[in-house]
This record gives structure tokens, sequence and C-alpha cells, in this order.
């Protein structure tokens, strides 16, 4: 896996980058709306109608049927239609600073693996140099040339460099 691919892989899937590129889509729309006029607004209102006496029944029912549309003064949707085309500046921008903040992450866990694989390498490394190590001193101590306890310093080197081939791999 290299830097790149991993950096691509990371944008191409990463769940916030498909939130913000939603998020940027609702705002197009917000802006689209922002730009039109308010609707027409009707209503029917009836009166009297179920009435008593001389007023009874729907015949002497009394419909109103009104039609409203609101005037906008002041340059208000010109306001609006700036506010929501700044809206959607800023989820573009929220969108550059998520893909950038991703890159960087991958970038540096990327790092950090290189790093672990390295103290992995080293640690087998020191690992196989100390069971060779052990298999010295235990030919010197059998041929009599040393002290066991030297033996027994080299089989906690060898636990220690196990220990440390664990952790590596963690």
């Amino acid at each position: 896996l290299s830097l790149e691919v991993a950096v691509q892989t990371a944008l191409q899937r990463h769940p916030a980058l498909e939130i913000a590129d939603c998020e940027i889509l609702a705002s197009e729309g917000r802006r689209v709306q922002a730009g039109l006029r308010p609707n027409p607004e009707a209503s029917i209102a009836v009166e009297d109608f179920a009435g008593t006496g001389l007023r009874n029944g729907a015949d002497v029912a009394q419909t109103t049927l009104q039609v409203s549309q609101l005037i906008e003064l002041g340059r208000k949707r010109e306001k609006r239609v700036a506010l929501a085309t700044s809206e959607q500046e800023l989820a573009n921008w929220e969108l550059e600073s998520r893909r950038l903040s991703i890159i960087t992450d991958t970038r540096l866990s990327f790092i950090e693996v290189l790093v672990a694989q390295a103290r992995l390498a080293l640690a087998l490394d020191l690992s196989k140099l100390s069971k060779s190590l052990l298999r010295g001193v235990a030919a010197k101590v059998k041929a009599g040339k040393v002290s066991p306890i030297e033996e027994a310093r080299a089989v906690v080197d060898v636990d220690r460099t196990e220990i440390a081939v664990a952790g590596a791999r963690s």
C-alpha cells in the first residue's frame, strides 16, 4: 500500500466527505429557494353554516374566498439569496477543510504504520541476535569458560526481546 493509494482510498470512502457533499447539495437547494417569490396563499371561510331559525341550512351560508400575495420590499429576496450563497460557499469551504483534514490524518497514520513496521523489523533482528548470543553463551558455559549466571542473563535478554517483538507486533 503506497501513501498515494491510501490517501485516494480515504478520500473516496470517508463518510464525512459524503455528508459534506450532501450539505453542499442542500445549500444549493436553499439558494435556489431563496431566489423565488413567496407562494400566494388561498383561504376559504364559511359563515352561518347550519345556523338556527331563518338562517338554517347550507343555502344561507356565506362563503368567502381570499387570495393573497406577499409583496416583499427592501430587497429582502436579494438579501436571502446573498445569505444562501454565503452559506453555500461556507459548505464548500467546510468540504475542503474536511478533505484536507482527512489527507493529513491519513498521512500521519501511514507514517505511524511505517514506524511500527520498522520497530518490528528491529525487534525481530534484536531477537535473532539475542538468541544467537544465548547459543554462544550456552556453549561457553558447557565448556566451562563462563559462569552459568551469564547464561541466565542471556535467557533474560532473549525473553525481553520476545516481549519487545510481541509489543511491536501489536
